[in-house]
């Protein structure tokens, strides 16, 4: 007689095994990404993108700068015509400064090239925000989807039995029901939009939270930007345009330092003199006065002026630039700790084991107090990705954000990418 109830034992535990078993599969096959994964994907993305450029090469060593070979005629008589063949010659110290200005040049024309190249780091960062907060908030919408339909059935039940409830409090509830479902279809449409554009294409993939940063390391990254605004793309191109500025200085001061500059040979044809005396050798000889570039030097001086007084106006607007930007952030912060604040002190939690310990239990209001709850978990989720989102877009308006600059700043150690 108990053969039959331990049978059906045995095929439950059985069926448990394999619900089990499937749930695990499934895990198994999950695809899991991290914040690391996707950042490094996107150097990949970024570096395929890249195009090689050919720089010319600098001036080797050498001793004679030009060949000049000139004639004239005297009068236009031909028997009397002259020629010279004449040898510039190289001064080494101007070439070897005139290489290092090439190279400064070279280095400045790269890095703005490096520059104006979009690396896509925010919308990276953006979308990594944005599917870490997706995560959290689709179940709690699941959740605060099923108890408004209960909610919708208890109270078409209630309104059937003429318990004298409002026949509009059923509609409002068929109306959130119909915005809660909205906004489970937009959130799944935009999961899928914004994982497609983080080259994730499994929909049921899941972006790992482990090393994610908190708001409290945030909060110290934001502290700590001053010292970035030093280090600033911009400003390190204004160094570059005034080192740039001090090279041609140098040059132009050593412009004048080749006191040997030319050596001729004279051949003036002349069928009555001899030979010895058709020939003549010269030489040219630079007298070292610096004075005789003078204008070229205060232009450089000026022009070196003019980039020290951009150079601070810069600074001074990324400062305030900055300020704002970690006001705003911060402002975001405090209401966070209000609304968390608040929540605690509200403690629905507890009011709801008060409740179903009372004697007066009802569904209608506990299933209020289960959506007030939900609701609650909700705002502090939005409010949470709105400080994420800004802290995304402080460091974009710093430069901070570039992916060549290999920090991982949703990483809670600030990990290298790669």
């Amino acid at each position: 007689m108990n053969s039959l109830p331990s049978f059906h034992n045995l095929f439950r535990c059985l069926c448990t095994l394999l619900i089990w078993c499937l749930c695990n599969m499934f895990v198994i096959a999950q695809q899991t990404y991290s914040s690391q994964s996707i950042l490094q994907s996107g150097i990949r993305d970024f570096e395929k993108t890249k195009s090689e450029v050919n720089t010319p090469g600098l001036p080797k060593k050498q001793i004679i700068d030009k060949l000049e070979f000139r004639t004239e005629f005297n009068e236009l008589d031909l028997e009397q015509q002259e020629y010279t063949f004449r040898v510039r010659f190289k001064n080494d110290k101007l070439r070897k400064q005139q290489n290092k200005l090439f190279e400064m040049q070279l280095t400045q024309i790269m890095n703005e090239s490096r520059l104006s190249q979009d690396d896509r780091a925010q919308d990276y960062y953006d979308g990594l925000v944005s599917w870490y907060f997706v995560q959290k908030k689709e179940p709690l919408l699941e959740q605060k989807a099923n108890l408004i339909r209960d909610k919708n059935k208890l109270e078409m039940a209630l309104f059937r039995d003429e318990q004298k409830l409002n026949f509009n409090d059923v509609l409002k509830v068929n109306e959130r029901l119909k915005e809660i479902e909205l906004q489970l279809y937009t959130q799944s449409f935009d999961k899928r939009n914004l994982m497609a554009g983080l080259g994730v294409l499994d929909s049921t993939a899941v972006l790992e939270e482990i090393n994610w940063i908190s708001m409290e390391r945030i909060r110290q990254v934001i502290d700590d930007l001053d010292a970035l605004l030093e280090i600033h793309p911009e400003l390190d191109l204004q160094n570059e345009k005034i080192a740039l500025l001090n090279q041609e200085y140098i040059v132009e001061e050593n412009d004048v330092d080749n006191v040997f500059d030319f050596a001729q040979l004279r051949y003036k044809l002349d069928d009555k003199l001899p030979i010895e005396r058709e020939l003549s050798l010269g030489v040219s000889i630079v007298l070292p006065y610096k004075l005789v570039n003078q204008a070229n030097l205060t232009e450089i001086e000026i022009e070196k002026l003019e980039e020290q007084i951009k150079q601070k106006d810069i600074l001074s607007a990324l400062q305030v630039e900055l300020n704002k930007e970690r006001t705003e952030l911060m402002q975001l912060i405090e209401k966070h700790e209000f609304m968390t604040k608040f929540v605690e002190e509200e403690n629905l939690p507890l009011l709801k084991e008060e409740y179903l310990s009372s004697n007066q239990v009802a569904p209608l209001p506990l299933l209020n107090l289960e959506l007030m709850i939900v609701e609650r978990r909700i705002e502090l989720l939005l409010i949470e990705e709105e400080i994420y989102l800004q802290y995304i877009n402080t460091l974009d308006n710093i430069d901070a954000l570039r992916l060549e600059n290999n920090v991982n700043y949703l990483d809670v150690n600030l990990a290298p990418i790669e």
